[in-house]
Order: C-alpha cells, then structure tokens, then sequence
C-alpha cells in the first residue's frame, strides 16, 4: 500500500512538474505556428520569410508597411526574402485577383484604405476562391490567437517575433542577419 501511495505521489509531482514547463515554453514568446496562408510576394524558396500582421486601418502598420517594403526591396527582387501579409480587414477577402495579389495596390493600401473598405467584388470570383480566401482568414485568426498577437502590426522574421513599429535601418539590420 505504501509503494502504491509513493508511485502516486511521484507521478503526481512529474505531471505537475510538466505541465508548468509546458506552461513556461507556451509563455515564453516562442513562436507557435506561422503558415504560408496570406498575399505572397517573392519567391516560395527564399532563405528570408517576413510574416506581416497588419490593418489597413492602422497608421503604424503603414508606416512599418514601408519601412519592410523600403529595407527588403532589393532582397525581394533577387528572390532572397519572402513578404507574406496576414492582413486582418474582413473586406480585402472580396477584392479581385487583379487587387488582392497585386503588391503596389497591398502595400499602398492604407492610404485609401476607407474607399478600399467599400470593394465588394466577391461575385466575380470563383466559389473555390472565396472558399480559400475564407481558409486564409481562419489560419490567420489561429495564428494570432496561437502566437498570443492582440494588435498590429506585429511581423516575424523566419520564428522571430517583433512587436510595433521599426525603422527601415532597424529592419535592414535584423534582415542582414537571416542572409
């Protein structure tokens, strides 16, 4: 009986050993999951992947908007990084192609974001497009709930999460590291 009492106890004090190391990993501002789910640009095999969550509401996303855009445009034309916006706003989900994977139209989207807010064009897309712009939304809604993001902008370089604005000198340093 007492072995019995004794395993017990030790199984007790390992499974709570456990879950508070389980707890401290998933606090510890680990990244928990980033997809590839967003508007790509540059190439799917870059060494260098920025993961922007952003809104075209918000006035530090667009400043950080042209700071990335400003600090990766070389790397992006030589194929060396990789810009994925995880943008949050409902309604870019029912632009055309022609808009939702244009990079100009993304990246100056804040400055007209309150008329791009009225673009309803989700009847001339295809019933499987829409239903892969709705996957997007979710991974993306999973992501920021996952990764513990509750405002933007936030982006990640390849798994390093950075919170706010940066400059685009900041930027460029914290690139020339992942090359």
């Amino acid at each position: 009986m007492k072995k019995k009492v004794i395993l017990i106890l030790i199984l007790i004090i390992l499974l709570s050993v456990f879950t508070n190391l389980y707890h401290v990993y998933c606090n510890s501002g680990n990244v928990v999951a980033l997809s590839s789910e967003g508007i790509k640009f540059g190439s799917d095999s870059a060494k260098i992947k920025i993961y922007f969550y952003t809104s075209f509401s918000c006035s530090k996303c667009k400043q950080l908007s042209a700071n990335i855009r400003e600090a990766a445009k070389g790397l992006l034309d030589s194929n060396e990084v990789q810009i994925i916006y995880k943008i949050t706003d409902d309604y870019v989900y029912n632009w055309s192609n022609d808009k939702f994977y244009d990079y100009d139209f993304i990246t100056n989207g804040y400055e007209n974001w309150m008329d791009y807010a009225t673009i309803d064009e989700s009847e001339s897309l295809s019933a499987a497009e829409l239903e892969k712009r709705k996957e997007i939304k979710g991974t993306i809604e999973q992501e920021m709930e996952l990764n513990k993001i509750e405002g933007v902008p936030v982006f990640f370089v390849n798994n390093e999460k950075f919170n706010g604005l940066y400059s685009t000198e900041e930027i460029s340093k914290i690139l020339s590291k992942e090359e």
